[in-house]
């Protein structure tokens, strides 16, 4: 037998593994490419590799998460998988690109602002929104810190963390009061988080503006790490009980289309 036969090809000739070591340099490419995200063709040319070897390995690194496109689009950007096992910190700008035609789809179907959020640390960020057409808009940047006892997006992330964790969220809460009806204390704010987790959303009732009404709930199977909520926010004369009700069906269809958007159920810290 020759001596090259039998070799294993899957070893790099730095001892690594091939295969690891290209899908390693295809997610160095895509995660370089920024908002623009990165083709096969850009992928194939950076790396020299064959396009059909391109195509199968982003094509795993899709179905296990670590890679995401827009739709059936022929653009790959970092996915959110790799959100979990970057310490908790997620990719706000890629979080935005792929939930934001979401976004735009619930706010067209409602007539509402809406926003994605997610917990980090004892903070609630929001990482994409959607603007209602209308005189009345609500202000928000991505990246913008919300309070986490005043809005419907905090509650909600809260009560999907854990009894300790939310324990020990609780103690760090400055209690500040937005209007009348901010809830400024420890114990209300736990009764409302058990009512939260009970039915399954979250709402602020002026709390955190005298004139806006919230809806807010989780996008299921995002991730085990890194918690994300989907809010509505409208003028309360608006956006009343059975307007509410109408919305939350709509809320949770477009969840189900985020959830499936980011790779549910392919994270599995």
């Amino acid at each position: 037998m020759p001596a090259t036969e039998g070799k294993d090809r899957s070893r790099s000739t730095s001892g690594g593994i091939q295969s690891l070591e290209r899908a390693a340099a295809l997610l160095d490419i895509v995660e370089a490419s920024g908002e623009h995200g990165a083709s096969l063709t850009d992928m194939a040319e950076a790396t020299g590799l064959h396009s059909s070897t391109v195509f199968h390995l982003t094509k795993t690194l899709e179905k296990l998460g670590y890679l995401a496109r827009l739709g059936e689009g022929k653009q790959f950007y970092i996915g959110p998988r790799l959100f979990s096992l970057a310490a908790g910190a997620p990719q706000f700008r890629t979080l935005s690109l792929l939930g934001q035609p979401v976004l735009d789809a619930l706010s067209a179907e409602t007539g509402e602002s809406s926003h994605l959020a997610v917990l980090s640390g004892d903070r609630i960020l929001i990482v994409a929104q959607a603007q209602a057409k209308g005189m009345l808009q609500i202000a928000g940047t991505m990246g913008q810190a919300r309070p986490i006892h005043a809005t419907a997006i905090g509650k909600v992330l809260l009560a999907d963390c854990r009894p300790a964790e939310t324990e020990r969220i609780l103690k760090s809460v400055d209690f500040e009061s937005f209007t009348s009806r901010t809830i400024t204390d420890p114990i209300s704010l736990q009764a409302e988080i058990e009512k939260v987790r009970y039915q399954g959303y979250a709402e602020d009732l002026r709390e955190f503006d005298d004139n806006i009404r919230c809806l807010a709930i989780i996008v299921p199977g995002f991730s085990k790490r890194i918690k994300l909520s989907i809010g509505l926010s409208g003028p309360h004369w608006r956006l009343d009980d059975n307007a509410a009700e109408a919305h939350l069906t709509l809320l949770r269809k477009h969840a189900r289309v985020l959830s499936d958007r980011f790779g549910s159920g392919s994270d599995p810290n």
